[in-house]
């Protein structure tokens, strides 16, 4: 009867064994499916962002490309705008004259040589500064002024017309 204990307990220890080994293969085999199915996923979803990924780098490759086309194109267009404003405030200058200041276009319509129109002489004395105030000649300090200023005034333009663009490019209003 021992023997029969015996045989039986083993037999139970044996099944126990058998029944609990298949039950963690059979678990470990769930979960190895699992994590299969999850890394199948994973590794889809990592193709799919790699395509979408590629995509937008190219998108932004040719953003920049046309960003840096348009930086070069503008650059081209405000040297040559500098340049222009450069030449007519060269002629400005030049159109001062030998003693390099402005001359009023408008004073001495109708004068010459110290006569107003109603015939009665003016006073001009021999000065330079008198008679350069009687032909219409601006004074050097106004004349610089006038210069610094058309200057100033050119520059702000040149900023203006360049940001101007670049900010209808932007709105896409052109």
């Amino acid at each position: 009867m021992q023997l029969y204990l015996i045989l039986a307990a083993a037999f139970m220890i044996w099944s126990g064994v058998i029944t609990t080994t298949a039950y963690y293969k059979g678990r470990t085999a769930g979960v190895s499916s699992a994590t299969e199915t999850c890394n199948n996923t994973i590794n889809k979803q990592k193709e799919e962002s790699a395509a979408i990924m590629a995509v937008e780098v190219a998108n932004v490759a040719a953003t920049e490309k046309k960003l840096h086309e348009f930086k070069d194109n503008r650059e081209v267009q405000d040297a040559k705008n500098k340049q222009e404003v450069d030449v007519l405030s060269g002629r400005v200058r030049a159109l001062s004259g030998i003693i390099g200041r402005l001359r009023d276009p408008n004073a001495g319509r109708g004068e010459s040589d110290g006569i107003t129109k109603s015939g009665t002489p003016t006073d001009t004395s021999n000065s330079v500064y008198n008679r350069a105030e009687a032909s219409g000649i601006l004074s050097k300090q106004l004349t610089e002024f006038l210069f610094d200023q058309a200057e100033s005034c050119d520059q702000i333009n040149l900023a203006y017309t360049s940001c101007r663009e670049d900010s209808m490019n932007i709105r896409g209003l052109k």
